[in-house]
């Protein structure tokens, strides 16, 4: 695997606590067709969700294991984001599906990718970029790089969609090695076989620059995802993306989006405080390290 992917699937690798909402989002999905329901079909005409199916609602993650547990009399707000809302404590939780404004439109009624209108793969990403997008530098005399950075930190406070994997999140092979080993090979079938985790990028062999160099293919995974929150928790024949980050503006860029996380960053000595390291310009202390945060001793995340 190149080294850019290798350096994407670090920064997008999902958190290992969660890898039981991959596995359950996984099972719910492919329940109605296991079961030969068609989508909204069941009773109700809304479909096997945790309120009308007592098998659904044990083997649902939201209401058994990280059911949350909401207190009128904390003085501070979860780390998580559960409970903020008191009617539906699940909404905005991290590693939750992000909501839609509109439906999915999935490819043949599952969860692969969209297709053309008549049928087959559109047209390839690497391929509408170029054909849309002018390269060049222009420059915009009106906004700074701080406003720039500035909606990167607050994206970063609501949004993180890890990439999905395999087994104890293992990163997938999207792509097929050439003879020296370099994934560059188109796959002959657009998902590589494994349709709920690769959506590799096709190369053309016009391609401005890769063309000439041999390149067909470039690595890419589908995102992680978790059982549904809204409007109904754990709803069989649903694939939703879920969002590793908290859904709501309350510093956890900063102090971490998990129990685990807000441990890492905080001062062991003293909770109140953030850890920090020493050693910085003119000794001034910096942000922790991946030692000094206790990273080195469990799987490594994003």
């Amino acid at each position: 695997m190149d080294q850019e992917t290798k350096g994407h699937n670090l920064f997008n690798k999902p958190r290992a606590e969660d890898q039981d909402l991959q596995e359950s989002s996984r099972k719910l999905f492919y329940l109605m067709e296991d079961l030969g329901v068609g989508l909204r079909q069941a009773e109700r005409d809304e479909g096997l969700d945790s309120e009308n199916s007592v098998e659904v609602d044990n083997a649902c993650p939201w209401t058994t294991t990280r059911q949350p547990r909401c207190s009128r009399t904390s003085r501070y707000r979860t780390v998580d984001g559960s409970c903020n809302n008191e009617e539906r404590p699940l909404m905005g939780v991290a590693a939750s599906p992000f909501q839609r404004l509109l439906s999915a439109t999935y490819g043949r009624g599952d969860n692969t990718p969209r297709e053309a209108t008549r049928g087959g793969q559109l047209p390839s990403a690497r391929f509408v970029s170029q054909t849309l997008f002018n390269a060049g530098d222009d420059r915009d005399e009106g906004i700074s790089a701080l406003f720039m950075q500035s909606g990167q930190f607050i994206d970063h406070d609501v949004t993180h969609t890890p990439n999905a994997g395999i087994g104890p999140i293992k990163t997938p092979q999207c792509c097929t090695p050439d003879s020296r080993d370099r994934d560059w090979v188109y796959p002959s079938t657009p998902n590589s076989g494994q349709p709920d985790v690769c959506f590799p990028i096709e190369v053309l062999g016009s391609d401005s620059f890769w063309g000439r160099r041999g390149r067909r293919c470039m690595h890419f995974s589908r995102s992680s995802t978790a059982p549904t929150v809204f409007p109904f928790v754990c709803e069989a024949g649903r694939w939703e993306q879920r969002n590793a980050a908290s859904h709501w503006l309350d510093g956890t860029q900063i102090y971490g989006h998990t129990q685990t996380e807000r441990d890492d960053v905080r001062d062991k000595r003293e909770p109140a405080f953030m850890a920090v390291s020493a050693g910085g310009p003119r000794n001034r202390a910096l942000l922790p390290t991946c030692a000094l945060a206790g990273l080195n001793e469990r799987e490594p995340e994003s």
